[in-house]
C-alpha cells in the first residue's frame, strides 16, 4: 500500500481572508506551482462592483485618461481603490 504524506491540518490551505502566498507554498503540493498559488491568493481578496450610467462612466474614464495617459484595468482599479479608501477614511 502506498504511503502518503499527511496534510499539516484539516483546513483547506487556499481559504482565508488573510491568505498569503507563504501560507500555501509551505505545503509540498503547491510549492512548485506559482500561478496556482497566486490565483488562490487573488481569489480571496474582497471585491466591490459598482455600476454607472454611461455618461458618468465616460466622465470617469476621461478623467483617468487625462491624469494617467491611458485607460487600462490597472489604472482604473488603482483610481477606484484610492477613491474608496479616501472616502472610508473621511467617514471615520
Amino acid at each position: 500500500m502506498a504511503k502518503f504524506k499527511q496534510h499539516p491540518d484539516s483546513e483547506w490551505p487556499g481559504y482565508g481572508p488573510f491568505l498569503k502566498a507563504e501560507h500555501i507554498t509551505q505545503l509540498e503540493y503547491f510549492g512548485g506551482n506559482e500561478f496556482l498559488v497566486q490565483s488562490m491568493v487573488e481569489n480571496q481578496k474582497g471585491r466591490i462592483i459598482v455600476t454607472f450610467e454611461h455618461e458618468d462612466y465616460q466622465k470617469i474614464l476621461k478623467a483617468i485618461q487625462s491624469k494617467f495617459g491611458n485607460i487600462n484595468a490597472e489604472t482604473v482599479n488603482h483610481v477606484a481603490h484610492d477613491a474608496v479608501l479616501k472616502w472610508a477614511e473621511e467617514s471615520d
